[in-house]
């Protein structure tokens, strides 16, 4: 972040809300080249900055842009999809119907970044596994992590493991020199069923030895735990499927977290949906400083959680110190008719009106707690001096004296109002 001079812009809104104590009702925000200047009550900001252009936003609560911690950018151009409650075969749909030639990622790409931007996302965590998605996230000024995913069971792993130096040494060239609130490099290993902990320790060490970003699908479904602890069950069906099954796959009889504890306590990780642990498994998640990434309506649409378990254990998690953000996964998961399907502001009212979970936790959530998990600096998503002029901005009504976050929360309009540290106005 760094320090500004003289406003030239001056957002003026009926509410302005972070998560740093900035809760003003009405509020102004003072622009000065892409950076925030100051915070305070309208009057109070117009005779301080009298040269500073206004810009009126009757109705609006204002607030930082939101933060999508875990998404898969590349299927944006499939639309949302039913589920049949095979969640094998919705990853064979998914493998078979990804876009495979450059010029389809890299529309998709795009299209999931329109897609975020104009729900009001400002920072994206991307799981992408061709180099090809790449060039789109370089282009925009959606902030973030650009995870590579990574793959490699069996005979794969180690073969794998042993090329994701020079795939991720290209990928840190391409975006480097990384920049505050700007694009990080990351790595993915998919899953303990596509990933051999050989390709988890290797991510590992190049985390260490350098600046990535970690991240992976782990815990999802009963599916995985079967894979992980059995040996059996549909996963191993789609290995054998997709021609990925030899005896050369060792089957850890245990827990996938369980599993990679090795490498959980090598570096920080972002770990996607963990619908399934227990108590000693969230109490190893905080000992080793991981993070969760809550995916709500992803976790509905698939059934989660299954097997007699009552709810996603992200209180719980909460509750231990375990840090807990929000993401969107894929548009695959995201309901027909969505005006917004890759926005944050959809998984926040989830959890709102169906769990009662408090505001200020839900802008944390969805803001600062998402740049951590990432590896970013979580005051980026606050109205901070100096932080990046990322914002949004939600309709509320003003004439109700009740909680403006909450009025927002309780609502089902999409984001209205969306700028980027360009000054670009992304909605108006």
């Amino acid at each position: 972040m760094r320090p500004h001079s003289e406003p030239d812009r001056l957002l003026i809104a009926d509410a302005v809300r972070d998560t740093a104590r900035c809760d003003l009702r009405p509020g102004a925000v003072a622009i000065d080249r892409g950076c925030i200047a100051a915070t305070g009550p309208p009057v109070k900001l117009q005779r301080r900055f009298p040269d500073a252009e206004p810009c009126e936003l009757p109705g609006i609560l204002l607030m930082p842009a939101l933060v999508n911690a875990h998404a898969h950018l590349v299927l944006s151009d499939l639309g949302p999809r039913p589920f049949d409650g095979s969640f094998t075969d919705w990853l064979a749909m998914v493998i078979e119907q990804s876009p495979r030639e450059p010029t389809a990622i890299e529309a998709a790409m795009k299209h999931g970044i329109e897609l975020s931007q104009r729900s009001g996302v400002g920072w994206l965590g991307d799981v992408c596994p061709r180099p090809e998605g790449l060039g789109a996230r370089l282009v925009s000024t959606l902030g973030g992590v650009h995870y590579l995913e990574c793959m490699g069971i069996g005979a794969l792993a180690r073969p794998r493991a042993e090329a994701l130096e020079q795939a991720a040494g290209e990928l840190s060239a391409a975006i480097a020199p990384p920049g505050e609130g700007h694009l990080v490099a990351g790595l993915s290993p998919h899953a303990p069923y596509s990933a051999g902990l050989a390709v988890y320790r290797a991510a590992g060490k190049l985390a260490r030895r350098g600046r990535f970003a970690l991240c992976s699908h782990v815990a999802e479904t009963p599916e995985e735990i079967a894979f992980t602890t059995r040996g059996e069950g549909p996963m191993v069906d789609l290995l054998k499927r997709l021609d990925r099954w030899d005896g050369t796959i060792e089957i850890p009889h245990c827990h996938p977290i369980d599993w990679l504890e090795p490498a959980l306590a090598e570096a920080p990780w972002l770990l996607a949906h963990c619908n399934y642990i227990e108590d000693h498994h969230i109490a190893l998640l905080a000992r080793h400083r991981a993070s969760v990434v809550y995916c709500p309506r992803a976790s509905a649409y698939f059934g989660h959680p299954r097997a007699g378990r009552p709810a996603h254990p992200y209180r719980r998690l909460l509750a231990a110190g375990v840090n807990v953000c929000l993401g969107t996964d894929s548009i695959l998961c995201q309901p027909p008719g969505e005006p917004q399907p890759l926005g944050i502001l959809p998984q926040m009212r989830l959890l709102f009106q169906r769990d009662a979970a408090p505001a200020p936790l839900l802008l944390a959530m969805a803001t600062t707690r998402g740049l951590k998990a990432m590896g970013l600096d979580p005051a980026l998503a606050t109205l901070t001096p100096g932080a990046p002029a990322r914002l949004m901005g939600a309709l509320f009504d003003p004439a109700d004296r009740a909680d403006a976050l909450e009025q927002v929360l309780g609502d089902d309009r999409a984001v209205a109002w969306a700028m980027d540290e360009r000054g670009q106005a992304i909605l108006r």
